[in-house]
Parts: C-alpha cells; structure tokens; sequence
C-alpha cells in the first residue's frame, strides 16, 4: 500500500494457530492536516490461546482507535506503550508511530514487549531496533530504507531465509508458511520512498497535559332440580240407578216421599251442587295447567340463562388467569409471558364470537381491552418517535441511502446505489463527505471502511474507494453477494444465492483467493437476506430467523418471542453489548433481542420505519436510515 507518508508497506497474518492469535494494526489518517498532527500507527501483536480470543482482538483494535481518536498530537509513543501495558499486559508485540517533518523527513519510534522484533535496512546493513522491552527508540528514516516488524515466531522465519528486501510474492510466501504451520503471527514490511509535500497550514496549541482513561462497559352448577308435583285428579262418578220390578220396599219409599215432598227438593238441590263443584274442577284444571306452562316456560328459561353464565364462566376465567400470570411473569421471564398473551388472544378470537351479540357482549368488550393492555406490557410494544441526527439531503439532493455502516463512533458510512455515491456523516458535528462516487448504473450494494480505505461490494467484486483496481473480482463460484462485513483484517461476503460466506483474507496491500468460510460439514439453512458481525457471525432470514456460527461452525440459538408474520430485512448487533435488532419495514418497526438469551423483549413501532433502509448500531444507540436522513428512535 502506498500512501502520502512515502512509504510502501505490506502485511501477512495468521490469526489463529496452536500457540495464540496475532493481528496487525495500520492506522494511516485520511486528511492530511490530520496525518500532519497525529501521523500514522502501526502494530503487530501477539497473544496467548483463549477461547475468548476474537472477542480480545476486537476489543484491542476498538481501544486502539479509540486511543488515536482522542490524542490531540501524535508520536508519543511512550504514553501509548504506558496506556497499552496498563490495559493489556499480557499482550506482545511492537508498535510503531511514523511522524512527518517539515522538508519531506520522517521520524520514527519504536517499542516492543515478548516474542516481536524491529529491523531497519540501510545500504545492506541491518540495524536492531528492538531494543529492551518496553523501551522506545526514535529516530530518522531516508528514502529507500527498509523496515520490518513482526510478532510471533516469524521472526524465526525471516532469520532463517535470511529475508531483507520483500516484495509480495515473498509476503505471500511467508503467509503461506504460518498457515501451514498453524503458527500465529504478524508482520508488516516498509519500503521508505521519497515523500510527497503536502502543503498544510500548521497551527500550535498548548493543550494541558490529563490523564485519559479508557472505561471498559462491560449490561398463566349443579342445575337445580326441580320435581313437579301432580296431585291426583278427583272425578265425581255419576248417580247409580237400579232398575227391575217395584217391590214392598220401593213402594214404602214412594209413601215416604209423598208425606216429605221437601226432600225431592233436596235431592234436587245436591244434584246441582254437584254440576257447580264439576264446573270448579275444570276451572281449577284449567288454572293448574296455565300455572304449568309458566313454570315450564320459567323454567326453561333459568336453565338456558345458566348454561350461558357457565359458557361465560367457563370461557372468562382462564383468559382472566393467563392475564394476571403474565403480568407477574413479565418481570421475571417476558419471552414467556409473551407467548402466554398470544396463546390466550389466539383462543379469544375464536370463541368470543358466541357472546359478542348475547348478554355478554360488554363484558367481552371489557375484557377485549384487557387483553391489548397485556399485550402492551408484555409485548414490549412502543410506538417510537424518529429524532434526525444528519440529513443527507440538505448537502446531496435526491440521496435516499441503501445501507450504512459504522466507520467509528460517532461516524457512519452511507451508500446510495442508485447515484452511485458514499459519504461519510458525522452524528455529532453533522459533518458530511463524500468518500466514493461516480458509481452510477455500477449496482453498487454495500460499503464499509477499513480505517484507510472504503471497500464497495458490487455484483462482480470488491473495488477500493470506487476504482476498478485494487480489489477483490469474484470468480465463477460466487452466485449473489449480498453483504460485505469487515472482522480484523479480513472481509467476509454474503452469498445469499449459494447460501455461503467466503472469507477473504488480508496479504500485502490487498486480499487473498477466496475460501470458504463455513466449516465442512456446516450450512446456512435459512435463505439469508443480511448479515451483521461481532466476533461472531450472525446470519438473518426474511421471516425474522436468526443463525449464529463461531469460527465456521452453526451455535445452539434461537430466538424467542420474535411476532407472527414478520419480514424482516436488516440485522445489527451491538459490538460489545448484548443487543441485536432487525428491521420489518413493512410493519413498520425494530425487534429488538437480547444476543444471550434470544429473547425479544421490544417492538419499537414508527410509520418512519417503512421507508427505512438500514440500522446499525453505534454503542449502545441504535440508528436507522430512512429517507437520506440518519437518525435514533426515541
């Protein structure tokens, strides 16, 4: 790589081997009053086997950057190596801080510490820059001096092959040697050419010294019987009449009734007593059976009025139950009490339609609008307001912006396919640049930043800062790249059409063949619409699945609470929290899940998300690109 310093420099690394991890450092400002103040960074270093080991390594490359950020002027060295022991003892390695002169000269400063070394080549003479550990020497480089730095046992390699004077071919070599191996190690090769004058206006401030200190942020009747009695009906039975011949008897009888005449009267009068008592039978009957049908008709009526409060009953109380179970579940454990409320408004759709029209139909309204109000709490649902940071537009007309990425806190990348540009957008200052452009009809899809340069993933390859040299061109195998991610040194590409990510590795002053990054017997078993990296590798599927793989190989994850009928399209994942967060524009909001325990726990909700395009995460902020504009939810 060449850059404004006049120095040309390649590099090989092999992360991961049997005696550690290793990782090179290059830190080359791009504004030349910048690279003026702080000049430019580099390091090799070396650490020991850790399970944990990706999750170190990001973590030193973040302070690092961060450490540069913050340092008003460069070349002090000796604070950085303090700051640098303090934080990462059991580290290796060395560094190097290159600072410009006036009249074209550079100055350099060295220090080391364990397995690493510092060789500088002049007229064929090798000087030992290595010095005492911890120890930092400075001096002045010249045009066509040569300086090499390594971790690990690469120095043993160089020793042996007695290597002063590298070209790519070599470094290639040498990479080819530590794989095999499977040895960790670093290294970085300068080539000192005569410089470039650049013409910036130098200002001096006195700045009081502080001390600056690095915080690490670790974050569910018996009906009643009734017996109708019937009493026993009395018939009158008519009069007997006995017929046959007129006897002694009945011929006393007829004397009788002629000396008493009254008594016929009697007689008479019983007879018609008996037709009155007759008439009063019937009415009373027909009484007792209008009395009857009421009471069957009442009755009828009871018994149907509580077959219905036991239908209500029976219907009501286990809905009222699950409510106040996932109430005081929510606390404890949300996915659960979630899925607890989706269940319970699963069953009270189907059923609440036997009342909504009876006697219940206020009470099913009632507790209708108890189950949304559980809902709500236990969903996580909010309705999220969209608070603008940058507008894009305002300096670029027409900038609608695909995807983003973060450069470094507090600074994002942004592409728009369709116009073919980046830019770079500062949140706080609102600064915006463009970085890359002249892309039209390219079908430019994702971009993201190295620290020097800005990579652009198209259908056919990788391109540096928007050039057609200097990058990756895809070969037959690749099918659809989809996303490009960054990890260390190395570039990561989606292949959403083979359902693959190939890795390509960093030697010299560009990337290696591509590999496969999966391991063998591993695959993506979802149609992957994005991806997003930590140490780890997190794949997204359009309907809101998520996998994890570690080192090329799938982990046990999945993610609970995730809501029916979602399409997501976009994943972030915070680098050092445990958050992750995926975009469904057609509903309108940002899932938000815990990375631990899979567990979604929100629903931000905004008519702005469906026109959003990207979210990513800066910290612990979320941002989203909508509309050309970059912006958090509130």
């Amino acid at each position: 790589m060449n850059t404004s310093l006049g120095i040309n420099f390649f590099r090989t690394v092999n992360e991961e081997g049997s005696n550690g991890w290793a990782q090179v450092y290059a830190r080359i400002p791009f504004d030349d009053y910048e690279l003026v103040d702080k000049g430019a960074l580099f390091g090799v270093v070396l650490g020991k086997p850790a399970e944990n080991w990706a999750d170190r390594e990001a973590e030193l490359m973040e302070w690092t950057d961060e450490y540069f950020n913050k340092v008003e002027g460069g070349g002090d060295l000796g604070s950085f190596a303090e700051s640098f022991k303090e934080k990462y003892g059991d580290i290796e390695g060395a560094w190097l801080w290159i600072m410009p002169k006036t009249g074209g000269a550079r100055e350099i400063k060295t220090v080391r510490w364990g397995l690493s070394g510092v060789s500088l080549f002049r007229g064929g003479k090798e000087y030992n820059l290595a010095g005492e550990e911890g120890k930092v020497l400075r001096g002045m480089v010249e045009a066509k001096d040569s300086l090499t730095m390594w971790s690990g046992k690469l120095g043993e390699y160089l020793k042996e092959e007695e290597i002063k004077i590298v070209d790519e071919e070599k470094v290639l070599s040498i990479g080819n040697r530590l794989t095999e191996s499977r040895e960790a190690a670093a290294g970085l090769f300068f080539d000192f050419v005569k410089t470039q004058t650049v013409s910036v206006v130098e200002k001096t401030e006195e700045v009081e010294e502080s001390n600056l200190v690095v915080e690490e942020i670790v974050e569910k009747p018996e009906a009643e019987r009734e017996t109708l009695y019937r009493p026993e009906q009395e018939e009158d039975l008519a009069g007997e009449e006995l017929i046959g011949p007129v006897k002694a008897k009945d011929k006393l009888l007829n004397w009788w009734r002629k000396i008493r005449p009254s008594g016929r009267e009697d007689l008479r009068i019983d007879r018609e007593g008996g037709q009155k008592r007759k008439k009063w039978a019937v009415l009373m009957g027909v009484l007792f059976l209008i009395l009857l049908a009421v009471s069957l008709v009442t009755g009828s009526i009871k018994i149907q009025a509580d077959r219905e409060a036991k239908k209500w009953k029976e219907f009501s109380e286990p809905i009222m139950n699950n409510i106040q179970e996932a109430q005081d579940l929510v606390r404890i454990n949300p996915s659960g009490a979630r899925k607890l409320i989706e269940d319970v408004r699963k069953t009270f759709d189907v059923q609440k339609a036997e009342f909504v029209k009876g006697k219940y139909k206020d009470e099913v309204a009632a507790l209708e609008e108890q189950l949304n109000k559980a809902w709500t709490v236990t969903s996580g649902e909010k309705e999220s307001q969209f608070v603008e940071m940058v507008n894009i537009q305002l300096v670029r007309p027409g900038f609608v912006g695909d995807r983003m990425s973060l450069i470094k806190s507090g600074s994002v990348l942004v592409i728009d396919s369709k116009l073919g540009t980046v830019v770079s957008a500062a949140t706080a200052t609102k600064d915006i640049k463009v970085v890359a452009g002249k892309g039209e009809g390219l079908e430019w899809l994702d971009a993201t930043s190295d620290g020097s340069r800005v990579l652009i993933l198209n259908p056919k390859g990788v391109s540096v800062n928007g050039k057609e040299t200097g990058g990756i061109i895809f070969d037959m195998a690749v099918s659809k790249a989809t996303t490009i991610g960054r990890f260390g040194a190395n570039l990561y590409v989606l292949d959403s059409g083979n359902k693959e990510i190939y890795k390509y590795g960093a030697i010299s002053d560009g990337y290696g063949d591509r590999v496969r990054w999966l391991a063998q017997d591993q695959s993506i078993s979802v149609t992957p619409v994005d991806m997003a990296i930590d140490s780890d590798v997190w794949v997204l599927g359009e309907s809101g699945v998520v996998e994890r793989f570690r080192r090329g190989a799938r982990e046990q994850f999945v993610l609970n609470g995730v809501p029916e009928g979602v399409k997501t399209s976009r994943i972030a994942v915070q680098l050092e929290g445990s958050s992750l967060a995926m975009l469904d524009k057609v509903n309108g909001m940002v899932i938000v899940c815990s990375k631990e325990t899979g567990n979604c726990e929100q629903q931000l909700k905004s008519e702005k998300l469906k026109m959003a395009t990207d979210i990513e995460y800066d910290g612990t902020v979320l941002l989203v690109l909508t509309e050309g504009t970059v912006g958090v939810l509130n």
